[in-house]
């Protein structure tokens, strides 16, 4: 027979943390903005009223798809090294799902800026009339126009397939009433 357990020995369960933490939680929502902006602009950069316009519409661009690069990337070591990991939401039928869709969500869209970043080599930019950033050895506008091609096609799969994640997101808040959607509002407490 085994001694009785005391109070001070009794194991307690520590409840694990319900949300994310807050630099993934900024760094999430500012991919959200950021792809919304970059495609948006992207959408709409044609209908500049004239070429000095069209050419510092994709000037902006062009910067914010750096400043975009830059947070994926952050977001990618964080989500591996240092982020708050949470147990998964989903019935077991649907974790794969998940998990491809998170996977996806992580590492398309650092497809995407590599892309962008081609184009902008293979052809070479003037970045707002003032920063010169050279073609690329064997680059051309050919090139460029295939990047491009591909480039245009991942971000509409990106924005797609985000639209999707917001989608179950709220179905989870809504339908299934289960909390998930509070696991990544700025300023939400643990429950």
């Amino acid at each position: 027979m085994s001694a009785p357990v005391t109070a001070s020995e009794k194991i307690v369960p520590v409840k694990a943390p319900l949300r994310y933490d807050n630099f993934t939680i900024a760094l999430h929502w500012a991919i959200v903005l950021l792809i919304a902006a970059q495609w948006l602009g992207a959408e709409l950069i044609d209908y500049a009223p004239d070429r000095a316009m069209h050419k510092l519409y994709w000037s902006i661009h062009i910067s914010l798809g750096v400043v975009f690069a830059a947070t994926v990337i952050v977001h990618l070591w964080w989500r591996m090294t240092g982020a708050r990991k949470l147990p998964n939401s989903n019935e077991e039928g649907w974790q794969t799902a998940t998990d491809v869709m998170q996977r996806t969500l992580s590492w398309l869209p650092l497809f995407l800026a590599l892309l962008g970043i081609g184009i902008v080599l293979a052809r070479g930019w003037t970045l707002f009339g003032v920063i010169d950033i050279p073609m690329m050895p064997g680059g051309s506008r050919a090139l460029s126009r295939q990047i491009h091609e591909i480039h245009e096609w991942t971000a509409h799969v990106v924005v797609v397939l985000a639209l999707g994640h917001a989608a179950a997101a709220l179905f989870h808040h809504y339908v299934l009433r289960d909390g998930l959607l509070g696991r990544m509002i700025p300023g939400a407490k643990d429950r």
